[in-house]
């Protein structure tokens, strides 16, 4: 049955779906690099996390694990930039990506990684594929919650997006967005949260058009 509905909503000529594509092998290595990267780095953490709790006749394997851990760190992150060396059209994006406040090597490699993956037309869908698109709550059929990200989609570029917003919310880097946000009370959660959407707006315009960040432009 869910075959046959699934088959029924694809011949549907109204919805207009595309064929898929799968991305282009570039693409997926930067990926797979930059989510491989994520998970060596939360390994390392998590065994940090257990050294101060652990007994003596355990941390000499702790340590070592954690050694471990960050010669393949290192070594995935000489890998990137060796594939940065080798594709200098992605090098040329990741550097303007660098460019917007807040945004450093890892958030710029992940931005980029995600960027060409569905051919995104619009700067909203490149934000609603992350999951940082405003979604209304409800309950039942007439009560109306507050309104929250969907959190549908990557989870790892909304983690990465979130330390470069706190960079831009302690510098202040966009006083508009922030200022008004703070005129109507809302908590610093909410604040940060709109930072990471900004950002995301940028980076995709920013790789659309091909310019630089300019502060004055975004302020």
């Amino acid at each position: 049955q869910d075959a046959k509905l699934i088959a029924m909503y694809c011949q549907e000529k109204s919805h207009r779906l595309r064929e898929w594509q799968p991305p282009e092998k570039n693409q997926q290595e930067l990926e797979e690099l930059t989510k491989y990267l994520d998970y060596l780095t939360r390994q390392r953490a998590t065994e940090k996390n257990k050294l101060h709790e652990s007994p003596d006749y355990i941390t000499a394997h702790i340590k070592t694990t954690i050694d471990n851990l960050t010669d393949q760190i290192k070594a995935v992150k000489q890998q990137i930039k060796q594939f940065y060396k080798q594709h200098p059209e992605y090098d040329q994006n990741r550097k303007r990506l660098m460019t917007i406040t807040g945004i450093g090597e890892t958030a710029a490699s992940v931005l980029l990684s995600n960027y060409k993956k569905h051919e995104f037309k619009t700067s909203k869908q490149f934000v609603a594929f992350i999951g940082l698109d405003p979604k209304q709550h409800e309950s039942g059929t007439s009560i109306k919650g507050k309104s929250r990200i969907s959190k549908i989609g990557k989870a790892d570029t909304r983690k990465a997006l979130f330390m470069p917003a706190l960079v831009a919310y302690r510098i202040n880097a966009f006083p508009n967005l922030i200022n008004r946000l703070k005129s109507k009370n809302k908590p610093i959660k909410v604040i940060l949260v709109a930072l990471m959407r900004k950002l995301a707006v940028i980076a995709f315009t920013l790789l659309k058009i091909g310019q630089d960040f300019q502060v004055e432009r975004y302020k």
